[in-house]
């Protein structure tokens, strides 16, 4: 089975990680249970590593997700991303060594 991130891609990931005090995780537009779920998963994974995290989402998500944990932490917010040609969330592929 191939691999959908490398151990050279992952490394770099933990130490990105590991050196960064306050990170923003950042779900689709229209974010569905998928998105809203695994967003609040990983913010409390970086929790246990010590990590200040914010999840923010593009625009409203459905009510019936507010049961979750961590979900009132949540708002709605104006997000401008800036990506490189090929970077990831372009809809290209990302080249071989990229995060």
């Amino acid at each position: 089975m191939k691999k959908v991130i490398s151990d050279e891609q992952l490394a770099a990931l933990r130490r990105y990680i590991m050196q960064a005090e306050r990170i923003v995780i950042c779900a689709h537009v229209g974010p569905d249970g998928d998105a809203i779920g695994s967003s609040l998963a990983i913010k409390h994974w970086l929790a246990r590593w010590g990590k200040q995290a914010d999840v923010l989402v593009p625009n409203r998500f459905p009510d019936f997700l507010r049961w979750l944990t961590g979900v009132q932490d949540i708002r709605p917010q104006l997000l401008v991303a800036l990506a490189r040609a090929g970077a990831a969330g372009t809809g290209q592929p990302m080249p071989e060594g990229d995060v």
